[in-house]
């Protein structure tokens, strides 16, 4: 079976569990992923249809590479009411979570009385929670030129140089290795600016002594891969080693934690209780799950109930933060495997790696 049509079975096996039959897709991440258009308007899935309104402008791309179940409408004739009409469609759902008042109110008011819309939540979502071959394989890629961007940003920092700048310069790095781009805006931060767990790269110049975290990833052909990683330039303190040290094991028990039928509630605890007196500072959950967004289904946090599968992707990424010395966060993309789980953006160094120190 393609990817197209056990997408569509899951899709089915949802609404037929929540007693609907038919979904509007209008969130354009999720036309995407069900029938593969990056530009169209909407997705219409019933029982035993799969029809594909594009934008005018993506219609020949549409067209080109849409195939079977999926109909491709012509530009114009992509009009609801009588569609869901001459199809008998009474009820249908939306995706309540991506669609604003003002969408759903005009929505309502181009169907008209032809059909029912009903609000439903998280169903293709659901489905994207599970990745099959294919999208392993780009964020395996996605996570190998994240990774390799990472282990030579030391070379690229130079003293003096701004946060901008290096951030620039990472992102520059990622497309050389082949990356479509940044999967998200790159963090890089230093001194003790690395305790904003989503500070913006600035004018900060870097000096001796200072932190260097970066939260970064790669895009490719869509999929996303998320990293972190924490040095110190030319010289550290006992207590940034002392930290560090701290974070990384934290790293290494939740990392060893994640497994299939686990919770992922119960991960997160692994890595929190590793931290030991830190973990008053661990101010985040300690994962999310990685696909066609940098943030999705599933969470790692306290209390979670999710149950970890084989082909779920998920970031480990403990850290630290106290407002005016620094920060710290280590983090890896892992794919759940039917033994455990394996590292796409590689471990992080169990020991704080003080870098700069053989460069002019």
């Amino acid at each position: 079976m393609n990817a197209a049509l056990r997408r569509l079975r899951d899709l089915r096996k949802g609404l037929a569990a929540g007693r609907e039959s038919a979904l509007l897709a209008t969130n354009p991440i999720s036309v995407g992923y069900l029938a593969g258009a990056r530009d169209a308007a909407w997705a219409l899935v019933t029982p035993n249809r799969a029809i594909l309104c594009s934008s005018p402008l993506g219609y020949e791309a549409a067209r080109r590479s849409v195939r079977a179940p999926w109909t491709v409408l012509v530009p114009g004739a992509g009009r609801l009411k009588p569609l869901l009409s001459r199809l008998g469609i009474h009820r249908v759902g939306f995706e309540a979570d991506a669609v604003t008042h003002a969408a759903a109110v005009r929505l309502r008011s181009s169907i008209g009385d032809s059909a029912m819309l009903v609000p439903l939540s998280g169903l293709v979502e659901a489905c994207r929670e599970v990745k099959d071959a294919g999208e392993l394989d780009a964020i395996r890629r996605a996570g190998a030129i994240a990774a390799a961007a990472g282990a030579q940003l030391p070379w690229i920092l130079r003293e003096g140089m701004t946060e901008a700048q290096a951030a620039a310069a990472l992102d520059v790095r990622m497309r050389e290795l082949g990356a479509a781009g940044p999967s998200f805006e790159t963090i890089l931060l230093f001194g003790w600016r690395s305790a904003l767990p989503h500070g913006v790269p600035g004018p900060r110049r870097l000096a001796p002594g200072d932190f260097v975290l970066a939260d970064f990833g790669a895009l490719v052909d869509g999929y996303a891969s998320d990293c972190t990683r924490t040095w110190v330039w030319r010289r550290a303190t006992a207590r940034q080693r002392r930290t560090y040290g701290a974070v990384a094991r934290a790293y290494r028990a939740g990392r060893a934690a994640v497994r299939p039928g686990i919770a992922t509630g119960k991960v997160d605890d692994a890595a929190r209780r590793a931290l030991g007196p830190l973990r008053s500072r661990f101010i985040h959950g300690l994962g999310h799950g990685v696909g066609l967004e940098i943030h999705e289904r599933p969470r790692l946090a306290r209390g979670e109930k999710t149950i970890l599968r084989p082909g779920m992707v998920v970031t480990v990424e403990p850290g630290v933060y106290f407002g005016r010395w620094g920060g710290i966060r280590l983090e890896d993309t892992v794919i759940v495997t039917a033994r455990g789980a394996e590292s796409i953006t590689g471990a992080p160094a169990a020991d704080l790696p003080v870098i700069g120190s053989g460069l002019p």
